[in-house]
């Protein structure tokens, strides 16, 4: 059945991360995000869609008729609680905004003979044996996206902090052309607020009376 009013809830945190990727699109300078942040942040974002999909389609009613609307708090706490151990439980890495993969590449290896460290490459696969560490460079999904992540269990987490403090050090003042796909990020943020709002404020008595069911 169509309900505007748990449809517009479930594109409101939609409507915000595409606002926050189309802000981090449009920099001039790349910005370098962990990928847990990144999990974290998608996650939220389809929050309203978990929670008009499977958390209503596995509703536990028998909590509902005893607890009422607090069954709601329980059911975004595990969703919650899941999303963080998927992001926690990742192999270390970072997603860079602006900057595509092989001027990453490039980045990384100036870096490494800064430092005076001997690195070997493997196609996209590097390793510094020295460190302890083992990763790769690949493309995320978009021309001006790349991912920097551990591959191999055999890794030195301190030296992968250190490697991801230097490359942000490193690259967060490079003058980079602002991306076309922040304006289209920036354009369906505002598209799905307004689409949201006017789902919200088209019939105010149910979504007052859908307020104080809440608030009970």
């Amino acid at each position: 059945m169509y309900d505007p009013i748990r449809f517009a809830f479930a594109l409101l945190p939609l409507a915000v991360y595409f606002g926050v990727l189309g802000s981090l699109r449009m920099r001039p300078y790349p910005t370098i995000v962990s990928r847990s942040l990144d999990i974290l942040l998608l996650g939220l974002g389809c929050a309203g869609l978990i929670a008009i999909g499977p958390l209503e389609l596995f509703f536990p009613r028998a909590a509902y008729s005893l607890i009422g609307n607090w069954v709601w708090l329980v059911l975004l706490s595990l969703y919650l609680l899941v999303l963080l151990l998927v992001a926690f439980n990742m192999p270390p890495g970072v997603v860079i905004y602006g900057m595509n993969k092989d001027r990453l590449r490039e980045e990384l290896s100036r870096h490494f003979e800064d430092k005076q460290v001997h690195h070997e490459w493997l196609a996209d696969t590097f390793r510094v044996p020295v460190c302890g560490l083992y990763g790769q460079v690949s493309s995320a999904g978009s021309r001006d996206m790349s991912i920097l992540c551990a591959v191999g269990q055999e890794q030195n987490l301190m030296e992968w902090l250190k490697l991801e403090r230097a490359m942000a050090q490193r690259i967060h003042k490079t003058i980079l052309d602002r991306s076309p796909m922040g304006y289209w990020c920036g354009l369906a943020s505002v598209a799905l607020f307004i689409v949201s709002f006017s789902m919200l404020f088209q019939d105010l008595d149910k979504l007052s009376q859908a307020m104080v069911r809440i608030l009970e």
